[in-house]
């Protein structure tokens, strides 16, 4: 569609580039428009029927922003702040960049999931708080958007937003008034200790019906207080039975370490720990071997002088493409002790 075609150009032209124009590009920004839609109906169910948008906007005097909220807002802000500085100086790319991010990973990937448990929740007070941030960030999201998207933000705000006026008419956005405070460090640990179990889970092949127990040793305040106000999300989201502080890992503990926190997941009771540990040798080994190959040809200078330039390249690309899985693998065991 025309929008998809405008923010793959705009999302490349960077000022002094010539450009080589990749559709599939086009196509992956075309799957977006297809997310967008689908997140911000997904969204604007959980504000429920007859919901109200907040008559004043969300300021710094409001206690009743919860961590997640305030975090949202924080990211909103530093959108907002991107996209106008580099619009100034014509900077369209990092402009696209930084509202694509915003939606894509600060709402889509974080705060929609973080927020599914206030607004299902019994604290009318907290789910009215959580509504309101939630509304700020996809309506000023939305009027970001919409230099680049306009065709999509227009029917997003008829159809979903159920918005008689034209977007195209909307006032730009400003950023929501904030204190400093220790909310963004909060959720910022909260996601990478997620993405962190996730990626020990894959690495260990850990089964998604299986729910270990997430033991922490070394843990800060702040880094507890971001745990224990968003059990719930971190439960469901990293997929965990429980969470433990330990003075010591025991056997068949996968082990990381998340912003200084040691943390383990005890697999013993749900992987052969022994012959996980076998594969993963025995993965090493093949890593390994096919590695030696490859840099047995490029070793070789009538291989690098007489082949020709496309298959060297290949050679080479295969080889940074074997050494990152062996980096990958000997990190899964290195988790293991």
């Amino acid at each position: 569609g025309t929008d998809a075609m405008r923010l793959a150009l705009v999302a490349y032209t960077a000022q002094g580039r010539d450009i080589n124009l990749d559709v599939l590009r086009v196509v992956g920004y075309r799957h977006w428009c297809n997310k967008m839609w689908n997140a911000i109906r997904f969204a604007m169910m959980n504000l429920g029927e007859g919901y109200a948008p907040p008559e004043t906007p969300l300021t710094c005097g409001d206690a009743r922003l919860a961590p997640a909220s305030r975090w949202a807002l924080s990211r909103f802000n530093h959108a907002a702040k991107v996209t106008v500085e580099a619009m100034e100086v014509y900077g369209f790319n990092d402009a696209t960049t930084a509202v694509y991010a915003f939606w894509q990973y600060d709402v889509c990937d974080v705060f929609i999931e973080l927020v599914k448990p206030v607004v299902n929740g019994d604290d009318e007070n907290a789910k009215k708080a959580t509504r309101d941030t939630l509304w700020t960030c996809l309506d000023g999201g939305l009027r970001l958007l919409h230099p680049f998207m306009p065709y999509l933000t227009e029917e997003l705000n008829e159809k979903i937003f159920d918005n008689d006026s034209l977007m195209i008419n909307a006032a730009w956005p400003d950023q929501v008034d904030l204190p400093a405070s220790d909310a963004p460090a909060e959720i910022n640990f909260l996601i990478s200790l997620i993405t962190d179990i996730r990626h020990i889970r894959s690495e260990m092949n850990v089964p998604l019906s299986a729910k270990p127990v997430l033991q922490t040793r070394g843990i800060s305040e702040l880094q507890t207080r971001a745990m224990e106000t968003n059990q719930a999300a971190l439960l469901r989201l990293a997929r965990l039975a429980a969470v433990d502080t330990v003075d010591a890992f025991g056997k068949g503990t996968a082990r990381g370490t998340v912003d200084g926190v040691d943390i383990g997941l005890p697999l013993a009771d749900i992987l052969n720990v022994d012959a996980e540990r076998m594969r993963l040798e025995k993965a090493i080994a093949a890593v390994e071997d096919e590695i030696s190959k490859i840099s047995r040809k490029l070793d070789n200078p009538g291989f690098v002088a007489k082949a020709p330039p496309e298959v060297v390249e290949e050679n080479r690309r295969r080889l940074d493409e074997e050494n990152t899985r062996r980096g990958a693998i000997e990190a899964a065991l290195a988790r293991l002790g």
